[in-house]
């Protein structure tokens, strides 16, 4: 990095941004690195941070997606919404517990944290008859819905594990995908991560809203 403002430590904070900076971060994460690099229009906060280290589980995240298909598939449970359920059940895990449910990579992407193998893993469902991919109109607009074709498997999940999905599901079942999708964005794993780039797990635990 150039021209940058820089804290080396172990637990290091940047609290003050280069002029240009409108709303710049202010939380401190346990990171070995920050750069404030200077862009014509706005700077990009990089950071080096450890990585957690995951063990993706396909098996869990299927659960997972039945869970949700069983206990709230209600008007607002379309896609969309159900990736940010995802991302709610692993961070919100991770954050209590130190691990993640299914340990999926989360990318940041326009319309919050997305798990970069759900597309794979439901077309594989699908192929499986474990869900049943049907198009409605919400509001004039097309929802792209899944309906569980097979049963949610509780022996899959530990008794903490259930009570997180248990409280995803409750703090989030008549939410709309626009307001589930309004609050990931507010919170520190997505707004400290560059667009297309991978959430770092750790960022779990700055969760307090941005701004």
């Amino acid at each position: 990095c150039q021209g940058e403002k820089r804290a080396d430590s172990v637990s290091g904070c940047v609290w003050n941004a280069p002029d240009h900076v409108l709303s710049p971060l202010l939380i401190c994460f346990p990171v070995s690195l920050f750069c404030w690099t200077d862009a014509p229009l706005c700077p990009i906060l990089v950071y080096v941070i450890g990585t957690a280290t995951m063990s993706f589980s396909s098996e869990k995240m299927t659960h997972v997606i039945l869970f949700f298909l069983e206990r709230i598939n209600n008007v607002h449970l379309g896609r969309t919404k159900l990736m940010k359920l995802l991302y709610y059940v692993d961070f919100d895990h991770y954050e209590k517990r130190g691990a993640a449910i299914t340990g999926a990579a989360y990318k940041k992407l326009p319309h919050g944290p997305v798990p970069t193998r759900a597309e794979a893993l439901i077309k594989r469902m699908e192929r499986q008859g474990l869900v049943q991919a049907v198009t409605t109109k919400v509001r004039d607009y097309p929802q792209h819905r899944l309906i569980a074709q097979s049963k949610f498997d509780v022996s899959k999940f530990s008794g903490a594990e259930l009570e997180t999905l248990e409280a995803v599901a409750t703090n989030w079942e008549d939410h709309t995908a626009a307001e589930i999708e309004a609050a990931s964005h507010a919170e520190a794993p997505w707004s400290a991560t560059m667009e297309g780039k991978l959430i770092d797990y750790e960022l779990a635990r700055y969760r307090r809203p941005i701004g």
